[in-house]
């Protein structure tokens, strides 16, 4: 009989599996006990836009965000948001915070330095800068907005108060 119960597909994926559970079935041989419980939990932190993993993404070097991002950021370095991407957290920098344009936060957006918003975006939260806060046409703010100088395009919409600190 030349029927075949599993394709060859399968039995890769099958050796795969095995091979996983002899390493869960066999410890101490893989290196994790030497993983403290800390670093486990630390290590299911990680940021959503490379790896999939849910938690805030923490780093100390510029940050852009390309398309979607589900959770707090905070560097010490600046933000990048690009254009029609989607925040749906808070934003928190030591430099500049650039958030493109159509972009929508749903978040607070913090910056030691300055934070520049593109035209038509949409923020969900109080916006507070070092530096100047410039922000572009037909913008929608639905919190506070506190920064050394503020600029305004046109038909901007502020649901919340201005204050220039400088």
């Amino acid at each position: 009989m030349d029927e075949q119960l599993i394709t060859p597909q399968m039995a890769g994926i099958a050796h795969h599996i095995r091979s996983l559970g002899g390493s869960g079935a066999h410890p101490g041989k893989d290196g994790l006990e030497d993983v403290s419980a800390k670093e486990a939990e630390e290590a299911g932190e990680g940021e959503e836009g490379e790896d999939g993993a849910e938690g805030d993404y923490e780093d100390d070097e510029d940050i852009e965000v390309d398309d979607e991002e589900e959770n707090d950021i905070s560097t010490s370095g600046s933000v990048t948001i690009a254009d029609d991407a989607d925040v749906d957290g808070s934003i928190d920098a030591g430099g500049d915070v650039d958030i493109g344009v159509n972009a929508d936060i749903d978040g607070d957006v913090t910056a030691e330095g300055d934070i520049t918003i593109g035209d038509d975006a949409d923020i969900d939260g109080n916006v507070e800068a070092g530096g100047t806060v410039t922000i572009g046409d037909d913008v929608d703010i639905d919190g506070d907005v506190t920064g050394e100088t503020v600029e305004e395009g046109e038909d901007v919409d502020i649901d919340g108060e201005v204050e220039e600190t400088g």
